[in-house]
């Protein structure tokens, strides 16, 4: 049976593995203890408690295959080189992307992270004036999820553009988002990073591409079935992989879902990137917009924003994804 080597259990290498543990020996390598579903990690912010859930451990991800706790220094054909060695038929690098704490972890252990992100929370809690720089996902929903659970804190959003969430094909995304967070009272700044008077400044920009294992700085180039070009049976995806579609969770699951099909029927034609691409924002658990993937991106508002994402942040079902009925006593 042929072994493939994932490299990185966040979405994508956790999608691909499930997605090939009846087909192949398996060995997901990861360096972090446990899966951070950083999804919910804005909200987490806000309400420190969050946090237990979405930790979630390795052990039932793989019924056949095995997931190993490394750090992978180099990756080059039919071998993926750490702590240990790995002979491997085929190597996936999905190492992801980087983010300042407590939106991503950094550390090796889950207790570490947990540590340093209730004390971020406990700092925010204590804030009476607090400035947030950013306008992208990340900020805007931090800015909603604080406004929701501290509506009486003194709360800043600073922008160095001239709008929020730049990236949405559609600006009125951007717009009912504004809309939204003013009236929620908090103070929308464009054209400045500049912040005076805050008791905590909050830098929610900066995600940080690149493939170590690779020696690559930012995305890796890859074909349209994933392949690293000059290296036989290396592929590289999500946002690991520069395959022309942006670094988003759901957007790397649907990539890896492709690859383990392909890896299973070689034949088959190449990755079609979303030709409309969703984003759903929310701002706490029952306000938001939501960019539809439709003809024209129509944008919608609270209402389905929170039934299709603000309510649940999608906890349950990457509990379900790691080989999980429910998130009631789990080591």
């Amino acid at each position: 049976m042929k072994r493939v080597v994932i490299v990185g259990g966040g979405y994508a290498g956790v999608t691909l593995a499930r997605a090939l543990d009846d087909a192949f020996d398996v060995v997901l390598v990861e360096r972090k203890d446990r899966f951070f579903h950083n999804v919910g990690a804005m909200r987490a912010y806000a309400d420190a408690s969050l946090y237990s859930r979405l930790l979630i451990p390795y052990d039932r991800l793989l019924r056949r295959g095995r997931v190993e706790f490394d750090e992978v220094v180099s990756v080059g054909t039919g071998v993926v080189r750490g702590g240990k060695e790995w002979g491997a038929d085929v190597v996936v690098v999905a190492t992801g992307s980087t983010y300042g704490l407590p939106f991503k972890s950094s550390f090796r252990e889950s207790k570490a992270f947990l540590a340093e992100a209730e004390r971020s929370s406990a700092e925010l809690a204590s804030a009476e004036k607090v400035a947030i720089l950013g306008d992208g996902p990340v900020a805007v929903e931090l800015a909603g999820e604080i406004s929701w659970r501290y509506p009486n804190k003194r709360l800043q959003l600073v922008s160095a553009g001239t709008r929020l969430l730049a990236g949405a094909a559609n600006p009125r995304l951007g717009g009912k988002i504004l809309e939204i967070l003013r009236g929620r009272g908090v103070d929308v700044v464009f054209g400045t990073r500049e912040v005076s008077g805050a008791d905590l400044v909050i830098r929610a920009f900066g995600a940080g591409f690149g493939a170590p294992c690779l020696n690559t700085e930012g995305r890796v180039p890859v074909d349209r079935h994933f392949k690293v070009p000059g290296m036989e049976g290396v592929f590289a995806l999500g946002d690991a992989a520069d395959c022309g579609e942006a670094a988003l969770s759901f957007l790397a699951t649907r990539q890896a879902a492709y690859l383990g099909r392909y890896l299973q029927n070689p034949g088959m034609a190449p990755y079609k990137p979303a030709k409309w691409t969703a984003m759903a924002v929310p701002l706490g658990p029952e306000l938001g917009a939501t960019q539809l993937p439709l003809p024209g991106l129509p944008v919608v508002g609270s209402w389905l924003t929170s039934r299709l994402k603000g309510r649940r942040l999608f906890i349950e079902e990457n509990w379900r994804r790691a080989g999980y009925t429910t998130t009631a006593n789990t080591p």
